[in-house]
């Protein structure tokens, strides 16, 4: 970058990072605007976002694969290191025939499972040789950093050969007890459903797969089922919409047989939300389900809806609903009763739960 681009990108980003923002938005006719606990804020000092900055900004930081992408596809999606200070996930793309810009920041390091508040219940997962653990939740919720953060405890504590498929690489790891191999779909896969086909013939202990598209969902039965440990993540906003989805990928006569892979597979499956905090900052609010007999038994009947009701009643396992979680948070003062709320699901029975 040239000096004067340089300084202005440094001074956004190193406010953002002091400002604890999560992303950056870029437009052209607008000032930066940072996302802060859920708020959007302008950055008033700022000058307005011109479309030679924007062009200029966008030259320096994308190499020429992705300049390629963005070329065909009109948006694209990587990651960079900022200065050698910042890891950032730049999405480029058009809207109204112009260029934007959205910058996530995201920590050089993976953070410990502690670090974000992950349930006593994923310690299961992390310490299980085969099956499937999937994280799920809605953009913005801290799903991937999570899966990264059990990948990492085991690549801290276990000698195995672990290998994560995303697009794009988010966080970086770094060979500790295991061997950790990451791979960019796009650059070094043409697709997760090739870059899964190559794993079966691989030494794979541990796989991780970023969010993508549901139809690759046999695929990773089949790898779950095969004897590896397979964390996979998800957009789904319930325990009960992650199975109903993965059961919908076996259509007709494969439906039985889809039940009896999924219950045979699944670990547990955990749904979170990154909320304010009360003071400032985000806390983790989840669902966590884990494949016990009760669960397995529905799962292969069919009755997934009733999985629910297992989830309720199934405390002492380490499961917990949303509802049971907000509830939590609120009666520990870091939710606000009013942020807890909109989030719950049977909303009239969380009134109950925190009286």
């Amino acid at each position: 970058m040239d000096t004067t681009l340089t300084l202005i990108v440094t001074r956004i980003i190193s406010t953002a990072a002091k400002r604890r923002a999560s992303d950056i938005h870029f437009s052209i006719g607008s000032k930066p605007i940072l996302r802060i606990d859920d708020q959007l804020q302008e950055m008033s000092e700022e000058d307005i976002m011109t479309e030679e900055f924007l062009r200029k900004f966008i030259d320096n930081t994308i190499d020429d694969y992705h300049k390629k992408v963005l070329e065909d596809e009109k948006e694209v999606s990587f990651v960079y290191i900022f200065e050698d200070k910042v890891r950032i996930r730049m999405n480029v793309f058009y809207q109204k025939g112009t260029l934007a810009v959205s910058l996530k920041l995201i920590s050089l390091r993976v953070p410990s499972m502690s670090d974000i508040g992950l349930p006593r219940i994923t310690e299961k997962f992390t310490e299980a040789q085969h099956g499937l653990v999937i994280v799920s939740g809605p953009y913005g919720s801290g799903k991937t950093t999570s899966a990264a953060t059990m990948v990492e405890e085991i690549n801290k504590k276990r000698s195995e050969n672990i290998i994560t498929k995303e697009k794009p690489v988010e966080y970086l790891f770094f060979n500790d007890k295991s061997i950790v191999e990451q791979r960019e779909v796009g650059r070094d896969a043409k697709s997760f459903q090739d870059a899964l086909k190559y794993c079966f013939k691989e030494d794979v202990d541990v796989l991780m797969i970023g969010e993508t598209d549901e139809k690759i969902i046999p695929l990773v039965l089949d790898m779950a089922a095969s004897g590896r440990l397979v964390f996979l993540v998800m957009g789904f906003l319930s325990s009960v919409e992650v199975i109903e989805e993965i059961l919908s990928q076996y259509g007709g006569d494969k439906q039985k047989h889809g039940r009896e892979m999924l219950a045979k597979s699944l670990l547990g499956v955990m749904v979170q939300r990154l909320l304010p905090r009360v003071g400032g900052g985000k806390v983790l609010a989840f669902e966590a389900l884990y494949n016990n007999e009760a669960v397995s038994s529905l799962i292969l009947d069919g009755k997934i809806q009733q999985i629910e009701t297992v989830i309720q009643n199934s405390q002492a396992e380490g499961m917990t609903s949303l509802d049971q979680s907000l509830a939590q948070l609120v009666k520990s003062a870091e939710v606000s009763q009013k942020t807890a709320y909109d989030e719950a699901y049977d909303k009239q029975n969380f009134k109950t739960m925190i009286k």
